[in-house]
């Protein structure tokens, strides 16, 4: 296990993360596209400015882990350790990510792209989703009561095929929730 240590600016495409496990490490613009990070252990670590676009994260562990300022384009997030997951998102690109089936509750997503992003059969309770921009976003079985939408844009979400019961929007995100049923709002 590797404690405490900072990495900043590697390129962990030509070189693979050694340990399986990281306990409070910060990564700072480092370069971990298309990284295979299969089984490791990341624990209470910041990825600060990097590049992890389709990194491969097959039972990894994200336990009170923050993204801010990422390039995170692509990555299949339903395959990572369900078990402990616990990861805040500020100001990242999370473009066609997928969140199929993952416990998000009480996650926060600030000043995220999230486009084309699939959030089948997650559970998004009281997330936070403060700036986010959620065009052609996927929501489809998803539980989003308590959700705070209400700085979200571009959102569309079928009423009938989400949990919807609390979730905070604002008058222009009706729109998003309304559109299936040619409901004009002005």
């Amino acid at each position: 296990m590797i404690e405490g240590e900072v990495f900043k600016k590697i390129d962990f495409t030509s070189q693979k993360l050694k340990i399986d496990s990281y306990e409070a490490c910060r990564f700072e613009g480092c370069n971990l596209e298309g990284a295979h990070l299969s089984g490791i252990k990341f624990i209470e670590c910041e990825f600060v400015d990097c590049n992890l676009t389709n990194a491969h994260l097959k039972t990894t562990t994200l336990n009170e882990v923050v993204f801010s300022d990422c390039k995170m384009m692509g990555i299949l997030f339903g395959d990572i350790n369900p078990f402990l997951l616990d990861v805040t998102f500020n100001t990242c690109q999370l473009s066609l990510c997928s969140f199929y089936g993952l416990n998000l509750k009480n996650t926060a997503f600030t000043d995220c792209n999230l486009k084309d992003a699939d959030f089948t059969d997650t559970d998004l309770t009281n997330c936070l989703f403060e700036r986010c921009d959620l065009n052609g976003a996927h929501f489809e079985r998803s539980n989003l009561q308590k959700a705070d939408l209400r700085t979200a844009e571009n959102y569309t979400i079928d009423p009938e095929n989400n949990k919807l019961k609390g979730v905070l929007i604002s008058l222009d995100g009706a729109r998003g929730l309304l559109s299936k049923y040619g409901v004009k709002i002005s």
